[in-house]
């Protein structure tokens, strides 16, 4: 029991990081699903895709970045075609972005798997890192400013948002280095439950809103 509150509690961590690098650091500006509460219902929902991502990399176990890629590859396109089903909305460019343009390069690839290994080399690695990262999603937040009919979020709350949001991803990196698991092996009991909730999610929400996904994904 102990043992599956750990990866439970490790997948909620996650699921954290990846609800932060995927959806408030892609829409940058105060929506109802970045911020709290209604961040939750997001949180939860990549907290379960972070907990079928985490049990294919502790089967997999990836050793170079081109694998820790291709298993964020499949965390992409279950978040795009699954939970959101936005993978097929403007097909063929839509299967690449942003399942795996954004979550697999930039939220599994920096979020999950660089960022914690320069907090844990050195303090200077990190804060280098986080200074380049940092820098590209506040250039990424200004191409917002040019979408016809959205308006301009002031800096003051650009710079509250984000900072509370930050402070939280540093306590989470904080307690994923003291409780995460170095191997995340599922059960079969839980990859039932898992894969269960998937399916169901994808026959009863997905398709019906979305035939097609049946014959892409």
């Amino acid at each position: 029991m102990r043992k599956w509150l750990t990866r439970f509690f490790t997948a909620l961590l996650t699921g954290y990081v990846f609800v932060y690098f995927s959806e408030m650091s892609f829409w940058t500006r105060p929506l109802v699903s970045v911020v709290w509460p209604g961040i939750i219902g997001n949180w939860l929902a990549y907290s379960l895709a972070a907990y079928v991502f985490l049990g294919v990399v502790g089967a997999a176990q990836p050793q170079r970045w081109a694998s820790v890629f291709l298993c964020g590859a499949l965390f992409g396109w279950l978040v795009e075609g699954v939970l959101v089903a936005t993978m097929y909305e403007d097909l063929p460019l839509s299967i690449s972005f942003t399942g795996l343009a954004w979550h697999a390069l930039l939220t599994v690839g920096i979020g999950w798997y660089l960022l914690p290994r320069a907090l844990r080399a050195s303090f200077w690695a990190f804060t280098g890192w986080c200074t380049v990262v940092g820098a590209g999603l506040g250039f990424w937040a200004m191409t917002w400013w040019f979408e016809p009919g959205l308006q301009k979020t002031s800096l003051p709350l650009f710079a509250t948002l984000i900072t509370l949001h930050t402070l939280v991803l540093g306590i989470v990196y904080v307690l994923l280095g003291r409780v995460a698991p170095t191997t995340m092996r599922l059960s079969w009991g839980e990859w039932v439950v898992l894969l269960a909730g998937v399916v169901a999610w994808f026959a009863f929400l997905t398709v019906p809103g979305v035939p097609l996904a049946l014959f892409i994904l």
